[in-house]
């Protein structure tokens, strides 16, 4: 016993000494032709080899968690997941070895920041850059921003248009406000004309408010890959203007899959600009 477990004979004999001393009885009974399980031995060794084979299979159990949660990345997004380059980066990701489980979770930028200081997320994909303690952020691809129209509408047949264009125009937003920042540039874009926006709030997701465009109640001003897809409505450049995104993850955050996939988007990087 004492070579299978590599420690001198005298160890383990000190041991099983001191294990009857703490159970208060004699587990071995040692005499002229060697060593025997007491009654009390006995029991004493049923007993704990159930508790070792339970003790195993928690230890299996939490070995699979562990693999599972290193593997498990949290990702925070502004809006839907469109065609686009992180629709392609996640494809990319999922074909990789070892293959990443995604959590997606869909919220305003400022809860994102929050998830991530807090742990509950890995990395958000965000415009702008993520100004905040403990957050790292790393540029990634740009998208241009568009006015979305209704397909009659008196701007529909131009191919790029300017905020000029849009001053007199009322707009569309959902929630919180636009999924890409769009509503602080419209603002200060407009205001700086002299021009305050119309912002009509809507209690509807971005799908909802692109129809809403078709049905001639405003124009949404967001970015060309949210359009993907979309019937009855058209969407127009405007001049010069284009929306950065970023990747937020936290300084803390040690996971290699969280590593792995900000690797890969660096890799993959490159100034999108969907068509519409």
């Amino acid at each position: 016993a004492a070579g299978a477990l590599n420690v001198q004979q005298s160890t383990l004999s000190r041991r099983v000494r001191e294990l009857e001393d703490r159970l208060g009885a004699s587990i071995c009974a040692r005499g002229a032709a060697g060593v025997r399980l007491t009654q009390a031995g006995a029991q004493f060794l049923d007993g704990a080899q159930g508790a070792m084979t339970h003790l195993a299979q928690a230890v299996d159990r939490v070995g699979a968690l562990a693999a599972a949660e290193r593997n498990l990345v949290r990702i925070g997004i502004l809006g839907p997941l469109t065609p686009g380059f992180l629709d392609e980066l996640l494809r990319a990701a999922v074909a990789g070895t070892p293959t990443p489980r995604l959590s997606i979770t869909e919220a305003p930028a400022h809860d994102h920041i929050v998830a991530l200081q807090s742990g509950r997320l890995d990395v958000a994909f965000l415009s702008g850059e993520a100004l905040a303690p403990n957050v790292t952020t790393r540029r990634l691809w740009t998208e241009r921003l568009v006015v979305v129209l209704p397909t009659d509408h008196r701007l529909a047949k131009r191919p790029m248009v300017g905020w000029s264009d849009l001053a007199e125009e009322r707009f569309l937003v959902a929630g919180p406000g636009l999924a890409c920042g769009g509503e602080d540039l419209l603002v200060r874009r407009l205001a700086r004309l002299g021009r305050p926006p119309v912002l009509l709030r809507q209690a509807v997701g971005p799908d909802t408010l692109l129809r809403l465009v078709a049905l001639g109640q405003g124009l949404v001003v967001t970015v060309a890959s949210a359009t993907v897809g979309q019937v009855g409505v058209v969407c127009r450049p405007i001049a010069r203007e284009v929306v950065a995104f970023s990747a937020a993850w936290s300084a803390l955050n040690g996971k290699l899959a969280v590593r792995r996939l900000i690797a890969l988007a660096e890799r993959l990087a490159d100034p999108a600009q969907p068509g519409c």
